[in-house]
């Protein structure tokens, strides 16, 4: 919730004008080695898209460095949050992007005010920073995994990476079966207790494919590459950040997998402390039940589970039986006779689920009928129609539906004995219902 605040909160920026922005400058960026800068100039402030020498208390903006250790988001990877300070001056950033050569520190003046020349110490929030670079790594190990295990004509189609988890969009036709889910999951975390080195070397293009490097989807690369390797398993081009061995991760659990677009599957999943989280919030669940069953062994909390359901289900069709039954017996009573013809239209207070089985027992006990029921609920209408076969010649249920359909704007149909709909105005059931009556006294007479 926080991280989607803060989201919002940048988005105030409206990203989208920072390609309007007219910088010169380039931005050194020392996040690969350093989470803090304590001689970092200030070469450009803007509000908006308008350049000013200076931002003042609670004013919105954005700050350019001549060097920082804050990551510009790219490569799915989400930008750096933190603070920029100057004395007792505080420059809140929110989020961090480039344009052009240059980093964009999108945030607000909490404290005092910045000018453009002032010398600021640059701090990234640390925690969050190897948090993403956690789940940063494992989408490199993930896609190794997906490529062995599924086929290597698995790549890479898009990726998120933050501090509270990493998704991944892959090529590949089908849902992943248990197996596969659960042969991943393991791979992954295999590699991350091998404790692999991770390496980066910086390459010349064609080098680092001949080396077998990846390239990542929808990135541009230049002559010269940023090469990461993660022992002999994996072997990408990123420009991200990372842990320095793979088991700083933790461990690795899939949460989702899902699928986004014809050929594309989506993984989501969660590493290091996140997984503690959740393996704990599982464990308060599971000690919830084992007390409310007083069942400890979890498959005998299944089979109770299973047999609670079980009687559930006996329980609701045997009320749904005897709701029947006290209908029945009431709406008997309010049948016409029309011809030597039993003529029901009336409106329920049952749920919709019970009409057809309502309208069946109605029908068994009048051999010669015609039945129109209907139920009333909040934002819908359902109507339900029956003809005894002996009428059908005269009268057919599915043109009953259809002369009162229009009044209640339903949708439906069926046959000469039933038919039924579904209405969006239910307060114009009466008159539905009402000439439904008349058409049905007209056709019998």
């Amino acid at each position: 919730a926080k991280l989607r605040q803060q989201s919002q909160q940048a988005s105030k920026f409206d990203l989208d004008y920072t390609q309007q922005l007219k910088i010169d400058s380039a931005t050194q960026f020392s996040g690969y080695e350093t989470l803090q800068e304590d001689r970092a100039v200030i070469s450009a402030l803007f509000k908006g898209n308008q350049p000013v020498n200076t931002l003042n208390a609670d004013e919105e903006g954005v700050v350019v460095l001549d060097r920082t250790p804050f990551y510009a988001e790219s490569g799915g990877q989400v930008g750096d949050q933190g603070l920029l300070t100057l004395d007792t001056n505080v420059f809140e950033v929110c989020d961090t992007t480039k344009a052009g050569a240059a980093h964009i520190h999108h945030g607000v003046i909490r404290v005092g005010s910045l000018s453009v020349g002032d010398v600021v110490q640059a701090e990234v929030k640390s925690p969050t920073r190897e948090a993403t670079k956690r789940n940063h790594s494992a989408t490199h190990l993930l896609h190794a995994a997906l490529r062995k295990i599924l086929g290597e004509h698995v790549q890479q189609k898009g990726s998120l990476v933050n501090a509270e988890r990493l998704r991944f969009d892959f090529s590949h036709t089908a849902p992943l079966s248990n197996d596969e889910w659960k042969n991943i999951e393991t791979l992954v975390n295999e590699k991350i207790r091998a404790n692999l080195l991770v390496e980066t070397k910086l390459m010349k293009f064609d080098e680092a494919k001949k080396v077998g490097a990846m390239a990542l989807f929808g990135e541009k690369y230049g002559d010269e590459v940023r090469v990461l390797k993660m022992g002999d398993f994996s072997v990408e081009l990123c420009g991200g950040t990372h842990v320095t061995r793979t088991g700083d991760i933790g461990v690795f659990m899939l949460t989702e997998e899902t699928g986004i677009a014809a050929g594309v599957r989506r993984i989501e999943a969660i590493t290091g402390a996140a997984v503690i989280e959740w393996m704990q919030k599982q464990e308060e669940k599971n000690q919830a039940l084992a007390t409310h069953l007083k069942i400890k062994d979890d498959v005998k909390q299944v089979e109770k589970i299973l047999d609670l359901q079980d009687s559930e289900k006996a329980a609701i069709k045997m009320v749904e039986r005897l709701n029947i039954q006290l209908a029945l017996e009431s709406l008997l009573k309010e049948a016409k006779e029309i011809n030597a013809s039993k003529v029901l239209v009336v409106k329920c207070e049952c749920s919709a689920s019970l009409l057809r089985n309502l309208a069946e027992s109605l029908k068994a006990r009048m051999p010669k009928s015609v039945i129109v029921l209907a139920v009333k609920e909040v934002d819908k209408a359902s109507i339900i129609a029956t003809v005894t076969d002996n009428l059908t010649d005269k009268i057919k249920a599915n043109d009953i539906i259809k002369e009162i359909s229009p009044i209640i704007e339903a949708r439906g149909g069926g046959k000469a004995d039933m038919a039924q709909a579904g209405g969006t105005k239910p307060e114009k059931l009466a008159e539905a219902l009402a000439a439904a009556e008349k058409y049905i006294v007209e056709k019998l007479k």
